[in-house]
């Protein structure tokens, strides 16, 4: 599941790369924006797929308990679709406005985004489904073959259309149509839903509009589980914002960072979701439970040393050109960040599971808008933000993060061995 994520975030990183390098900075900084803006929209309902995991653990799988579990976990689906629809144009044209950006070139951008975020709601809860089924094979094939069509796409859009407004609305409309793809093959992979989809969604439906106020709440408890990776999707849109200043190239390349992070950080926590379902199991005791959890940090630590290794490789290799020592250094604090990631995404997501949806989220809130967010706005007041006082800082707050982790999770580990032993 980590992995499919993981490819599926990547297809965001890899079309602003080509769109930096085809279109321009601006162009480039403007999509990022745009991506940004959508990523906290739709991380709004990113928590569909923890809520599903946590819901439906305990129900076995073809019982009528399971069944209306499965309906009342697509009632924060239709309500998060419904809210959507609504609150994604107002947002988009608050962030154009707010930030003076060329509203063509925007919203071709981001228009097609508006309508990719109504079905990330029933996306999320169908792949949550798929995980607690073993279909990881299944998701992992889903992510390549969207990829490869992402991929493809971009080719041949950025090769044959000159103008970016065109271009934007082309991907976008393409990309839209990959992912009602991949909710039809979501659908194929779990049987029991495949034929009886309509009457679950209208189920849910039902239930929404007989009681909107308790839908709400389910849509507000859902959100709350996923709080960490809004507030950090916002501090994205923030530094997006903050780099439209920079000279030449590094507003483009700030944007192009800021996806790649984005497409790195937030798939990981779907380790974290496999960890914390395995270990949340009745049946597995204290001693149990924390060498699971160390094992899922020890494969996310392999997972990610490959990718902070070809990182380490290009900040060497961009630092031996000379030209552009701020991006060197923010390739080389790029490296730093994914290799803490296994700590301040995995192992903070199966805490999450184990103890809270709303565990340290205030400490979050402290070390991104509390410490980090008015550093930079200091550093833009003063006209001194760069990439390379921007990329440290950021490096900086996720290591401090890291290790409020550490220290909740040694609490954590330290009760459980007290209760086992009692």
């Amino acid at each position: 599941m980590a992995i499919g994520s993981l490819l599926t975030s990547a297809g965001g990183a890899i079309t602003l790369i080509g769109i930096q390098l085809t279109y321009g900075a601006e162009t480039a900084n403007v999509f990022g924006i745009a991506l940004s803006t959508f990523a906290v929209t739709a991380l709004l309902c990113a928590g569909l797929g923890i809520s599903t995991i946590a819901s439906l653990k305990n129900a076995p799988p073809g019982t009528s308990e399971f069944a209306h579990q499965v309906v009342s976990v697509f009632q924060p689906a239709v309500t998060a679709t419904t809210l959507l629809m609504i609150g994604a144009p107002l947002f988009g044209l608050a962030s154009a406005v707010g930030l003076g950006l060329p509203g063509p070139l925007f919203w071709s951008a981001f228009g097609p985004m508006v309508l990719a975020i109504c079905v990330l709601p029933v996306n999320q809860v169908l792949g949550a489904l798929q995980q607690l089924a073993g279909g990881e094979v299944h998701n992992l094939r889903n992510s390549l073959e969207n990829l490869a069509l992402r991929v493809a796409v971009l080719l041949l859009v950025i090769g044959l259309v000159s103008s970016s407004v065109i271009a934007f609305l082309l991907l976008g409309l393409l990309d839209l149509l990959i992912d009602l793809w991949t909710v039809r093959r979501r659908l194929r992979s779990l049987p029991y839903l495949h034929d009886s989809m309509r009457r679950t969604v209208r189920n849910a439906a039902k239930r929404v509009f007989d009681a909107p106020g308790t839908a709400l709440r389910m849509v507000g408890l859902v959100t709350a589980s996923n709080a960490d990776g809004l507030l950090l999707v916002v501090t994205f849109l923030i530094v997006n914002q903050s780099a439209l200043g920079f000279t030449g190239a590094d507003a483009g390349w700030t944007a192009v960072g800021i996806a790649i992070m984005r497409s790195s950080v937030l798939p990981l926590k779907s380790i974290g979701l496999v960890g914390g379902r395995l270990i949340a199991a009745p049946t597995i005791g204290a001693s149990d439970r924390l060498e699971r959890v160390r094992t899922a940090i020890s494969e996310s630590t392999r997972m990610v040393i490959p990718f902070a290794a070809v990182g380490l490789i290009a900040a060497w290799i961009i630092s031996a050109d000379g030209d552009q020592p701020g991006l060197s250094i923010m390739v080389l604090c790029m490296a730093g960040q994914v290799l803490i990631e296994p700590i301040s995404s995995v192992l903070f997501t199966i805490l999450k599971i184990q103890i809270s949806p709303r565990i340290l989220i205030g400490k979050l809130i402290v070390v991104l808008w509390g410490a980090l967010i008015p550093a930079i706005f200091v550093l833009l007041s003063m006209d001194a933000l760069n990439l390379t006082r921007l990329w440290p800082l950021l490096l900086g707050a996720r290591i401090v993060f890291a290790l409020v982790v550490l220290t909740r999770y040694r609490r954590w580990s330290r009760a459980s061995s007290g209760a086992s032993e009692r």
